[in-house]
C-alpha cells in the first residue's frame, strides 16, 4: 500500500508576522489529476519539498493565506492556467513542519 503525504491544514502552523520569518521560498502548485503543491528555495531552482497532493483548491488557497502569500495571485494563476507559483514566507515553525 502506497501512503501519500496528505497535507493536513490543521497541524500547519500560522506564520505570525510578529515573529522573525526563516525564509522566503516560492510554492508552485498545480492541478493535474488532483491539486499537488511543492516548495521550491528563493533562487527557483531548488526544491525544498516533493510535490505532495492537497485536497482541494480551497485547501490550497488556506494554505497560501497561512503562509502570508498573495492569494488574489493564486486565485488568478488557479482560473487562467490551473497552475501557478506564489511566493510565501516560512515560520521556523512550518519549515519543521515540511521537513526543511
Amino acid at each position: 500500500m502506497i501512503a501519500l503525504f496528505r497535507v493536513s491544514l490543521g497541524r500547519l502552523p500560522v506564520g505570525r508576522l510578529d515573529y522573525p520569518l526563516v525564509m522566503r521560498a516560492y510554492i508552485c502548485f498545480q492541478h493535474n489529476t488532483g491539486w499537488s503543491f511543492h516548495l521550491l528555495s528563493e533562487d527557483c531552482r531548488t526544491p525544498l519539498t516533493k510535490w505532495r497532493p492537497i485536497e482541494s483548491e480551497e485547501a490550497l488557497l488556506a494554505m497560501i493565506a497561512k503562509m502570508h502569500g498573495d492569494v488574489a495571485e493564486a486565485k488568478n494563476d488557479i482560473h487562467r492556467w490551473s497552475r501557478g507559483t506564489v511566493a510565501v514566507d516560512l515560520s521556523a515553525a512550518q519549515c519543521e513542519f515540511f521537513g526543511i
